[in-house]
């Protein structure tokens, strides 16, 4: 399986993950509002497909270089997930022309140096 390299947040790491993938897997070992623990992170995969599933995650990575890709992939897959988010929501509340939160919490990335 040949996956596709990231052009929007250039993402160069040799190692990318589809994202399907890690979503199947993350569907298998938690639920909704549940927490995600990549300490691998990587590219950041693991935290984009936790993101489109509404799971919090905890990413830790060490690789200076990695960081900025990470950073980039959750900030598209956040704006992503909220953009969709409002489409399903319909329209806004009439009373303060505000939607509700729907308790979806941010998630945590915890960069390590040596």
């Amino acid at each position: 399986y040949k996956v596709k390299h990231d052009t929007v947040t250039k993402n160069t790491h040799p190692t990318v993950k589809p994202i399907k993938l890690m979503q199947y897997l993350i569907t298998l070992t938690t639920r909704p509002g549940e927490i995600v623990l990549d300490p691998f992170a990587g590219s950041g995969t693991t935290g984009v497909a936790a993101i489109s599933i509404d799971r919090d995650y905890i990413l830790m990575e060490m690789q200076p270089e990695y960081i900025k890709i990470i950073e980039a992939r959750l900030e598209h897959a956040r704006k992503t997930r909220a953009t969709r988010q409002d489409k399903e929501d319909g329209p806004k509340d009439s009373q303060n022309g505000k939607k509700e939160s729907d308790g979806t919490r941010a998630g945590q990335t915890t960069f390590t140096s040596n």
